[in-house]
């Protein structure tokens, strides 16, 4: 564990710390740990728990009954569009809806089980069925590249398909902070994700990005 902190995890230095000092004492650490459950549970998830058991049903019917109409369309959107390869050994995908997460969808992959799980946020389906007009949809591109990290990003994808632990190296930044920047890429239609063997490598969409730049610029 300790190796692959130090070698494989695209951390900074301070996080990496705190790593080391939860690996020395695992014990105390697992003590942290529930006591940070309690006290959570008793102090807000306890307030809002009538409210999930009423408001999370009826977003699971919700999801159900829109992929039965939409089908794959909205299914792809639900998995933020991930190309799955023939090599990817994948027996289950799980969506279940987050309270916490509102509008936003993440993912986690579980590789014991050979599983994906995709928390989805339970007003989700709000931004799905509202269409953009031609302004947001210039604010969502400007805004991806108005960053310099992203825009290292893009540098960097612009010489070929990488991973996320790739590009984390090559930005110095966490791998959080990547699924961050190219999340955002990605909704602006600049980035692709493939998933091979339990890993995510993402492309540049090169001529998507330029007709995108060109036609926004038209139309200011």
């Amino acid at each position: 564990m300790l190796l692959f902190v130090s070698k494989d995890m695209s951390f900074s230095p301070e996080r990496k710390a705190v790593l080391f000092e939860m690996l020395s004492g695992p014990e105390k650490a697992k003590e942290d740990f529930i006591y940070l459950y309690e006290w959570f549970y008793e102090n807000s998830f306890s307030v809002i728990e009538p409210k999930l058991e009423r408001t999370l049903p009826k977003v699971v019917t919700d999801l159900k009954k829109e992929i039965e109409a939409s089908g794959i369309k909205f299914l792809k959107t639900l998995i933020k569009n991930i190309d799955y390869t023939s090599y990817e050994e994948l027996e289950k995908t799980v969506i279940c809806p987050s309270y916490f997460s509102e509008f936003l969808v993440s993912n986690a992959a579980i590789p014991f089980v050979k599983e994906d799980m995709y928390t989805v946020g339970f007003r989700f389906r709000e931004v799905m069925t509202t269409p953009k007009n031609q302004l947001e949809t210039s604010d969502d591109t400007f805004d991806a590249l108005a960053h310099e990290k992203r825009l290292a990003i893009i540098r960097h994808l612009s010489m070929g398909q990488s991973s996320g632990h790739e590009l984390a190296r090559a930005s110095d930044l966490s791998n959080f902070e990547i699924g961050e920047h190219i999340d955002i890429l990605r909704e602006a239609g600049m980035v692709s994700v493939e998933k091979m063997n339990q890993m995510m490598y993402f492309s540049l969409n090169k001529e998507a990005v330029v007709l995108r730049l060109v036609e926004l610029l038209k139309a200011l």
